[in-house]
């Protein structure tokens, strides 16, 4: 049997990722891409194809599905529609949540080669924050927009990181704290005090005014009831 000769030069220009994403687009024309499913058409679809990844024996993985870590997806709804999604969510998640208590958060890039890169930093930030789950990133194309390269991977973390804290209804407060550090990190910044636990100066002074003048008070009621 013949076997498929790879040129070491082809090696080296097509990512993984790209290699599995570029049947949609070279078959997909610019005009299609002005047109897209309802975000809870979308949402219901990407559940029901974790679903079905999980459950069905004879399922194989398809063109549509990827699996990249645990719970951790690459999808693709339709041939028709360009977009990709990256979702991080478990299949309890799938089965038992409403199609609201899921975000599915649209993600623009300026071509295929941004897709690309931006799926590698979302995966890799669902897999360092995998509470953050469930949630659905939409990355779109959008050829008008243009991206300065200085900061560019450090620029994508803080949006992706921001776009949890906005978005994501079901993270635990642990993980909101861990996310808030975090990006307090990357900016370069101490983090800062969580100001629901810290009171007040003026209630400090109030407090400590109280405590001074308490043995006072005391002693008047006790002479008040002798």
């Amino acid at each position: 049997m013949a076997q498929i000769q790879t040129s070491p030069v082809d090696m080296l220009t097509t990512s993984p990722i790209s290699f599995l994403l570029s049947e949609v687009f070279t078959n997909t024309t610019a005009s299609n891409w002005k047109y897209s499913l309802p975000p809870c058409d979308k949402i219901l679809q990407i559940k029901q194809l974790i679903i079905k990844f999980h459950t069905c024996k004879d399922y194989v993985q398809s063109n549509n599905l990827f699996e990249v870590g645990e719970d951790l997806y690459i999808i693709r709804l339709d041939n028709l529609y360009p977009n990709i999604y990256v979702t991080k969510g478990t299949l309890q998640h799938a089965v038992h949540l409403n199609i609201s208590q899921i975000p599915l958060i649209p993600y623009v890039t300026s071509s295929l080669s941004e897709i690309d890169k931006e799926t590698l930093r979302i995966t890799a930030m669902f897999a360092q924050f995998p509470d953050v789950a469930p949630f659905i990133f939409e990355l779109q194309i959008n050829e008008n927009i243009r991206h300065t390269t200085s900061h560019r991977a450090h620029n994508s973390q803080c949006k992706i990181i921001n776009l949890f804290l906005q978005n994501a209804p079901l993270m635990p407060k642990s993980m909101r704290k861990v996310l808030i550090t975090y990006l307090a990190v990357l900016n370069g910044q101490e983090p800062k005090a969580d100001n629901s636990s810290t009171e007040s100066p003026a209630k400090v002074l109030i407090f400590l005014f109280f405590l001074h003048r308490f043995p006072v008070f005391t002693n008047h009621l006790s002479y008040q009831l002798t």
